[in-house]
């Protein structure tokens, strides 16, 4: 396995089909590495003043949207190497965002116990969502139904109604801090959400009838970070219990155990065709994961960071043009001989 360490860096956020990865933390800047050219980083966004804490990427549009211990959200062109607007609003640091970036609006959440809803492109808070006792920790949206799921640090799950900034449901069940939630409001789907917290349980709600169906246990430690298939049925979930969890939502059953990390798992992420994941921990490593392999789902470090990994995500875009000298000689005379290694190994399910 392969570490890369650079800065104090805690979050991160990837591109699959290009081996990119977009990472921020305690040093307060973005730094844009290309994994497929062995982590070689082709360059940094500055303009945060404070820790990095969330970031939502549009690898197809080259955007990135960042929210800090700084108070503030910024708006990214990686492809520019440049911050394009800077949000105002909320009392104390951003802690989870969710973005539309079609529509051009995102919703982020902070630790002053409120959400606000912007406009990306006039730098405006179109609205402020207030219900919550304490932070709000984690926001799921559904963008085309205008409907939004947060979680607290007092336990409670909220459903919004962007349009009217109102808030229609509260569930609470959780005796402690929420910190990963999942929506489906599709029409199919009867209306389902799915969160996880200090408590050591996902759990399972009807929002329909306002109830919970069922609880999946087996952690033994907060579940920090859970990503759902609603199609299969099926959730990847991780805590500070040091593992990544599959499970068979319908059945409640837990299909299997991913070990690597040596502190916990802070955050995971799913490519549910492929069945490649990310995760990111407190041992400051990222790791790569085949969750459908039949036999050892053996596991790469990405990126080592002097700090803890606090979120991941996959996507992909374009390719970006190193910034100056970021990308250093020795990086691209051994791309083509390693991109061909990478996709002979990627054909043959293997995690590189």
């Amino acid at each position: 396995m392969q570490s890369l360490t650079t800065g104090r860096s805690s979050v991160i956020s990837g591109d699959w089909a290009r081996q990119r990865l977009l990472s921020a933390g305690e040093d307060s800047m973005l730094h844009l590495r290309d994994a497929f050219r062995r982590g070689q980083c082709i360059g940094h966004l500055e303009g945060h003043t404070d820790a990095v804490l969330c970031v939502s990427v549009d690898w197809a549009s080259t955007r990135a949207l960042s929210g800090s211990s700084d108070r503030r959200l910024v708006l990214w062109d990686m492809a520019e190497w440049k911050s394009l607007r800077t949000f105002h609003g909320h009392r104390d640091a951003v802690r989870c965002l969710s973005v539309d970036w079609a529509k051009g609006q995102a919703l982020s959440g902070s630790f002053d116990r409120t959400l606000l809803l912007w406009d990306l492109e006039n730098e405006k808070a179109l609205a402020s969502l207030e219900g919550h006792r304490d932070w709000v920790c984690c926001v799921c949206c559904y963008w085309p139904g205008r409907k939004a799921l947060s979680g607290g640090r007092e336990g409670a799950l909220k459903l919004w109604d962007l349009d009217t900034a109102s808030c229609t449901l509260t569930l609470e069940g959780h005796p402690d801090a929420v910190w990963s939630v999942a929506l489906n409001l599709t029409e199919a789907s009867a209306g389902r959400a799915l969160s996880a917290g200090r408590d050591r349980q996902l759990r399972l709600w009807c929002l329909a009838e306002g109830r919970l169906l069922r609880c999946l246990a087996g952690h033994q430690d907060a579940v920090r970070s859970l990503d759902v298939d609603w199609a299969s049925q099926q959730v990847l979930s991780c805590g500070f219990d040091n593992v990544l969890r599959l499970w068979n939502l319908e059945s409640s059953e837990h299909i299997q155990e991913f070990e690597g990390h040596t502190r916990g798992v802070t955050c995971c992420s799913v490519d549910w065709t492929s069945g490649m994941a990310v995760s990111g921990g407190e041992d400051s490593t990222v790791r790569l994961w085949d969750i459908f392999a039949e036999d050892d789902a053996s596991d790469r470090v990405l990126g080592g960071h002097a700090g803890a990994v606090l979120c991941v995500s996959m996507g992909c875009g374009p390719s970006i043009t190193p910034r100056g000298d970021s990308a250093g000689p020795d990086a691209f005379s051994a791309y083509a001989a390693w991109g061909e290694q990478v996709t002979r190994m990627m054909a043959g399910r293997v995690i590189f």
